[in-house]
């Protein structure tokens, strides 16, 4: 009979241990996925590529192909093309 009773507690210990090993698994997998927007950003094409899917900070931007600078309008096509090189990006 005592050998049933330590049976049956060393079972539940163990599923309780098993249980808490994959309740802290999936804790760890949520923080890791959420921990992802707050990494520093390596290169200027990862932050143009961030900037651009919209993970950071969740910025929506529209495509407005109409400039005006000095009351004149330009197209995309009149806009001169900067190096990627030479931007910076401030936050």
């Amino acid at each position: 009979m005592l050998v049933i009773i330590i049976l049956s507690i060393v079972l539940a210990v163990s599923i309780c241990i098993v249980c808490i090993f994959f309740a802290t698994a999936k804790y760890r997998k949520m923080q890791r996925s959420r921990d992802v927007s707050n990494q520093p950003l390596n290169s200027p094409d990862e932050q143009l590529s961030r900037l651009r899917s919209g993970v950071a900070g969740g910025m929506v931007s529209e495509n407005n192909p109409n400039y005006e600078f000095g009351g004149n309008t330009f197209s995309e096509r009149d806009l001169k093309t900067i190096p990627r090189e030479t931007i910076t990006l401030l936050q």
